[in-house]
């Protein structure tokens, strides 16, 4: 069926179409996110909430049993990640001691390294290769705590979960213990600012130490960049030394806090409505993209976007549809020849 509209009309919805389909668009993609929210989730949350659809099996149930099966891993993966951690703080006092030109040497049998040529560019590469095996070593071993959090937040008794985190998690559990049964004792107004200033004045030190310790491997890598013993060698060891920075601390961030993921929950739900009331199905199909087909099929009646069995519908391919379009184009280009000369020049 042929376009029957007038010449102005067409005219009309040729000038409106790239900001009627980009508003067009703009709702679909409002729908779209209201229908199918982001959610910000830890990765450990994110295990918890996959933990909580876990069938059990036998053998493998979420108890005490798989906590104590579960912790001699963890503890030679924190292990192994505390190693390489402690002999890259070593490797980077000295590069920061011989930085600022204090006295300070490491000696191998018979050999002081400050004499060797380049020592600084291999321990930067050294240091470098174990911060990236220490990061990988932390990950799993966040895997393995937060399976254990969730089965101790879970499926321990709440009297008993405080102590057994103290026990699990001693080289991070921050807060005081708290009584569950004694009522009549609560914490003062005094001691909670206490508690909250101390907290306060701890994580701006610790913010302090790791921009510190962030600024002094810039400034070393810096130094290495200019006055490097082994030419380019030194250059390309300065840059990875800055780019593994940056990419350490992308790839802890990516692994430890909350990153965006796009919940498809109410399309789970139209599934499950199909085994047990597909009676519902079509209802429920309608609450999600029965606005976004009204809205559609509206566009096509106004004529911005093209359909096929609609009676204001361009036929995509037709020579007279076609032949219009480029008409109303001409007029168009001509209008503004007119009003606006000086554009055309």
């Amino acid at each position: 069926m042929l376009d029957k509209r007038s010449l102005p009309r067409r005219l009309w919805i040729l000038i409106w179409r790239p900001i009627a389909i980009a508003a067009w668009r703009r709702r679909n993609r409002q729908r779209f996110r209201r229908n199918f929210p982001i959610e910000w989730k830890t990765p450990g949350e994110i295990i918890g909430l996959d933990l909580q659809n876990y069938e059990q099996e036998a053998g493998f149930d979420l108890n005490k049993a798989m906590v104590d099966d579960l912790l001699p891993a963890r503890d030679a993966a924190l292990a192994r990640s505390n190693r390489l951690v402690l002999t890259s703080l070593v490797i980077f006092a000295f590069l920061a001691a011989d930085y600022f030109s204090l006295s300070v040497k490491i000696s191998l049998p018979g050999v002081d390294v400050r004499d060797i040529k380049g020592v600084r560019e291999f321990l930067i590469f050294f240091s470098g290769l174990l911060s990236t095996l220490s990061l990988l070593a932390q990950n799993n071993v966040y895997t393995l705590e937060s399976t254990i959090k969730y089965i101790v937040n879970n499926h321990y008794p709440e009297q008993l979960r405080p102590i057994y985190i103290s026990k699990y998690f001693w080289h991070e559990n921050y807060p005081r213990y708290f009584p569950t049964r004694i009522p009549h004792l609560l914490i003062s107004p005094i001691q909670s600012r206490l508690v909250d200033l101390i907290s306060l004045g701890w994580l701006l030190a610790m913010f302090f130490y790791v921009i510190l310790f962030f600024v002094i491997g810039i400034l070393i890598s810096i130094d290495v960049w200019k006055n490097g013993g082994i030419s380019w060698f030194s250059r390309v060891v300065a840059f990875g030394a800055i780019a593994n920075s940056v990419l350490g601390w992308g790839y802890f961030i990516i692994t430890r806090c909350k990153m965006p993921y796009r919940n498809f929950l109410k399309l789970q739900e139209i599934e499950v409505l199909g085994q047990i009331a597909p009676s519902q199905v079509e209802a429920k199909w309608q609450s999600l993209y029965g606005e976004g087909y009204d809205d559609y099929v509206d566009m096509i009646n106004r004529g911005y976007l093209p359909g096929g069995e609609n009676d204001h519908a361009h036929l995509v391919g037709s020579k007279k549809t076609i032949r219009r379009n480029v008409v109303a184009f001409v007029l168009l280009a001509a209008f503004f020849w007119a009003a606006f000369p000086g554009y055309t020049q």
